[in-house]
């Protein structure tokens, strides 16, 4: 439903369309209501006009999910630490968090047109913002703009399940 509200809004349908993010709200509340992940994506969140609590819900209904799925393979990730520090911050400084964003596609891609805003506003008192593609480069001014960044990142498409988890 969230992708047909999604394509809709591509080619320019703007019929009813206060009442269908209304209706995949609702859907969305009731699946979670019931133990369910949502069929809206939590990017959907990012892109229609929904209130930012109810982005919060969707994000940690999927993240719930995959904490479930993740107890089935049998693969333990070696982190050295789980945070880092700012350069030249004392070692008492506490530790700040690790930041991964995965996408499909960070190019030349709603998703990548998304990304390349976010690390403007990003400042490393936020923590290490790292973000991964599932795809190679394509050379789009928004891979480029994203690769120019304070961050890392990386593209981990042709990667083994374990080299992907511990870069």
């Amino acid at each position: 439903m969230a992708n047909l509200v999604h394509l809709r809004n591509h080619i320019v349908d703007w019929t009813n369309r206060d009442l269908r993010f209304l209706n995949i709200q609702k859907v969305a509340e009731k699946q979670m209501a019931n133990n369910t992940v949502p069929s809206m994506q939590s990017f959907h969140c990012l892109l229609f006009p929904m209130p930012p609590e109810f982005c919060l819900k969707v994000a940690k209904a999927f993240a719930a999910e995959v904490q479930k799925q993740i107890k089935y393979i049998d693969f333990k990730p070696a982190f050295a630490e789980v945070g880092y520090r700012i350069s030249g911050s004392p070692p008492s400084a506490p530790l700040l968090p690790r930041i991964g964003v995965i996408s499909h596609d960070l190019g030349n891609h709603p998703t990548g047109h998304l990304f390349t805003a976010i690390p403007a506003f990003w400042k490393s008192e936020y923590g290490m913002l790292q973000l991964f593609s599932l795809s190679t480069s394509d050379n789009s001014r928004y891979f480029q703009r994203l690769a120019q960044g304070r961050h890392s990142v990386e593209m981990i498409g042709s990667m083994s399940f374990q080299d992907a988890a511990t870069t």
